[in-house]
């Protein structure tokens, strides 16, 4: 009897790794820079097992906002115990090109460099610089404004869009309407000011506040 459960088991197990690896395949694009892919997705379905297995449903939490960091948290490890010396090298010109194009255009405006301006300067992509923050956060930008960017990459696929539309649930009305016009319909702070009413320098200060508090839901 105890047999047969096993086995019960291991085919439920296997069949809601099926049904999620599109998420495994989502995260591991983000990192696709820095390893080989296929073996990625490898060591993302034991993150997404690990998940599975610790997830509770009775706290309330969306499957894909408990899964996401564990399985990120995976992807990381196997970056920096069998990768090592790849991704350092990698990321040494990559961390430094980032560090001087942010510089030059904090230097030029006075203010933090937006996620696309970065990209369009550097030549980096939107993934790779999201990946370079969250990798080397610590001694990166201050702790706020990495929280900010790794945020915002919320409107940029649609996993991080499935996690928004979970994690907004929690929000006041006036903030999730923010979000669904900046990210969801992306639209300008101009325009986003104009659809609620308030002035531009309001909606900035309150995105940043939004983005850092979803952030937070994101990575427990």
């Amino acid at each position: 009897m105890k047999l047969q459960e096993n086995r019960e088991d291991t085919r439920s197990l296997e069949g809601l790794v099926l049904e999620n690896l599109g998420l495994v395949k989502a995260l591991v694009k983000r990192m696709a820079h820095f390893g080989q892919e296929e073996d990625l997705v490898q060591v993302g379905i034991i993150g997404l097992i690990k998940a599975l297995k610790g997830f509770d449903p009775n706290r309330g939490a969306a499957f894909s906002t408990f899964a996401v960091p564990v399985i990120i948290g995976e992807l990381k490890e196997y970056l920096r115990k069998d990768n090592l010396i790849k991704v350092s090298r990698s990321m040494q010109g990559k961390d430094a090109l980032l560090r001087a194009t942010r510089s030059k255009l904090f230097k030029k405006t006075g203010q933090e460099p937006t996620l696309e301006a970065l990209a369009t300067a550097s030549g980096l992509s939107k993934e790779e610089i999201i990946f370079i923050i969250e990798y080397n956060q610590p001694v990166f930008f201050d702790q706020e404004t990495a929280a900010d960017y790794a945020a915002a990459a919320g409107g940029d696929n649609i996993l991080d869009r499935i996690m928004l539309k979970d994690s907004l649930k929690s929000l006041p009305k006036v903030e999730r309407q923010l979000i669904f016009f900046r990210y969801f319909r992306e639209m300008t702070q101009a325009e986003t000011a104009q659809k609620l009413r308030l002035n531009q320098v309001k909606i900035s200060r309150l995105e940043r506040k939004i983005l850092r508090k979803l952030h937070a839901m994101l990575n427990p």
